[in-house]
């Protein structure tokens, strides 16, 4: 997550065709947690 973050901020055109083909905010997914939770186990 960290990472796609630094990725989105340093050149953001490398995310866009996804904000495009999804019709989404990429920087709203990235810092809104509620997309996040479910989508990994906390304890394994």
């Amino acid at each position: 997550l960290d990472e796609v973050r630094k990725v989105q901020a340093a050149a953001p055109e490398i995310l866009q065709p996804v904000a495009e083909f999804f019709n989404v905010d990429i920087a709203e997914r990235l810092e809104n947690e509620k997309y996040w939770e479910g989508l990994a186990y906390t304890e394994y």
